[in-house]
């Protein structure tokens, strides 16, 4: 039986995933240990997030269902921000929560 192997070619390793629901209160990220890179997308109902104070449903970066958030470039590293972001559910949002999809990697 042939093994497979992992090679790195400065691409992100995948190393947890999160499911997360956003509704009317800021909430943040659980990443794994070591997590310096995510592809986040929105589902449901459009969010707002920021990394230097929590959002509001009007106050924000914007992003729509179906958007993504791509920070995997190998040669940056966004563990402290992983940890500061902020998600709220947007104003133009339904009665029901977002949702997000996050891979993290390192």
């Amino acid at each position: 039986m042939e093994r497979h192997k992992y090679y790195n070619f400065g691409v992100p390793r995948p190393i947890g995933y999160e499911q997360l629901a956003v509704g009317n209160t800021p909430v943040g990220l659980d990443p794994p240990l070591g997590a310096t890179h995510i592809l986040l997308s929105v589902q449901l109902e459009p969010i707002r997030w920021r990394a230097d104070a929590d959002p509001t449903s009007t106050m924000g970066i914007s992003m729509l269902v179906g958007d993504l958030l791509d920070w995997t470039p190998s040669d940056l590293d966004y563990q402290e921000v992983l940890k500061r972001i902020k998600f709220i559910k947007d104003v133009s949002a339904g009665a029901g929560d977002a949702e997000l999809q996050i891979q993290y990697f390192a």
